[in-house]
């Protein structure tokens, strides 16, 4: 779980507390249940009726054992096509925060078939986004869907891998660093930066015996939605999506505000304000 709770966080940063909205579905009952997002668990499964669901398939596992590196998706908003943006946070719903984000637990697969696992993933219904891949986010590039209430999306399979060169998926052999980025040794999480590859969603293989009679819809991805960084951690461009085309020179005035544009001041604070304190209690810790 680890690796969920990193992930959200990764995709959630600059978002949780400042990027939300005020078009969403109706206001619920005072007594309605809160909403709870999450990878759903075979068996049994229950689907609540006010969201929608996302099926993917994500791999691929280096070992039967193994966990592919995990995928998060955040929602943002249908009508401008961008975060949720909020002016007044009194006018917020009520936990609405909670509907924004949701990763892919990748221990709760339905079935593995060719090194891949099949996940189904509640979501809130709206336009979701694949916000990030392990300790990666996608502000260079990424995929769009919607998600209907009482609907379950497929998405098709997102292959996975770090950029070194080392995936046996065929689409992420030549996703690699410099060899001495994939050489860092230990610390190569700090440096070593993640990607994927949309494979549309097919009839083959058949689905799980327990997903087979849900009302499955096809959807075809939105390409390229691009983002400020706000994760404020490392950035990537999906593997599958042609290369960024070429864009004249800036002059310095046109570079600083788009760097202004990508790392908002107010984030940019707050990361700052984080790392001092991160320091400062290590400092402390260092000297007792």
């Amino acid at each position: 779980m680890n690796r969920i709770a990193s992930l959200v966080r990764t995709v959630t940063t600059g978002l949780v507390l400042s990027l939300f909205a005020a078009s969403v579905l109706d206001a619920e009952p005072a007594k309605a249940p809160k909403i709870k997002l999450d990878t759903l668990k075979p068996g049994k499964v229950q689907l609540d009726p006010r969201l929608g669901y996302i099926l993917v398939r994500v791999g691929p596992k280096s070992t039967p054992t193994d966990r592919p590196i995990a995928v998060a998706f955040a929602r943002i908003d249908e009508k401008t096509d961008r975060w949720f943006l909020f002016a007044n946070p009194k006018d917020m719903l009520p936990d609405f925060w909670r509907t924004m984000v949701v990763g892919v637990n990748t221990g709760r697969s339905f079935a593995d078939v060719d090194g891949h696992g099949t996940y189904l993933v509640s979501a809130f219904p709206g336009r979701w986004v694949i916000g990030g891949v392990g300790t990666t986010c996608f502000p260079l590039g990424t995929y769009s869907f919607d998600v209907k209430q009482g609907e379950v999306v497929d998405i098709g399979t997102l292959l996975t891998a770090r950029e070194d060169g080392k995936s046996s998926a065929p689409q992420l052999k030549d996703a690699k660093l410099s060899q001495d980025l994939v050489d860092f040794g230990v610390a190569m999480n700090i440096v070593m930066s993640n990607t994927f590859y949309v494979l549309p969603a097919m009839d083959e293989p058949a689905l799980p015996t327990e997903m087979a009679s849900m009302p499955r819809h096809k959807v075809e991805l939105n390409a390229d939605f691009r983002y400020g960084n706000l994760c404020a951690d490392m950035i990537n461009r999906a593997a599958s999506l042609p290369p960024l085309g070429h864009q004249p020179p800036m002059t310095v005035a046109q570079a600083v505000e788009a760097i202004g544009t990508i790392n908002p001041a107010d984030i940019v604070e707050r990361k700052a304000k984080r790392l001092k304190a991160e320091a400062t209690k290590a400092a402390a810790a260092a000297s007792h």
